[in-house]
């Protein structure tokens, strides 16, 4: 009978050692993008919360009414909704009190 040849081929610890460090470094490199992959959708999850955060802080801003006194003159700043600032007297024109006294919103006009 005629032997069969074995059709592994023995490697020396060396080589091994090698092989198996250069699967390490796949396996890590495998890990990163694992990592990043995961972490994209949660970092677009927070843009996209702040964005909102963002959205909400302008439209508050839009809608504020701000008294203040320039120079002893009650004034009152008004943001318009082409997002222009007015600024009006901050007193009735009847009784002479000041119309506003802190910050509200237009609809408390």
């Amino acid at each position: 009978m005629a032997k069969k040849k074995d059709a592994t081929k023995e490697f020396s610890i060396e080589d091994k050692l090698r092989a198996l460090c250069k699967l390490q470094i796949i396996d890590s490199e495998i890990d990163k993008i694992r990592t990043v992959r995961g972490e994209l959708p949660l970092e677009v999850q927070d843009l996209e919360d702040e964005l909102k955060g963002l959205e909400n802080r302008i439209d508050k801003i839009n809608l504020d009414i701000k008294p203040f006194d320039l120079l002893g003159i009650p004034l009152l700043l008004v943001r318009n909704k082409k997002n222009q600032i007015k600024v009006f007297h901050n007193i009735c024109s009847h009784r002479g009190s000041k119309l506003v006294t802190e910050l509200c919103k237009k609809k408390n006009i």
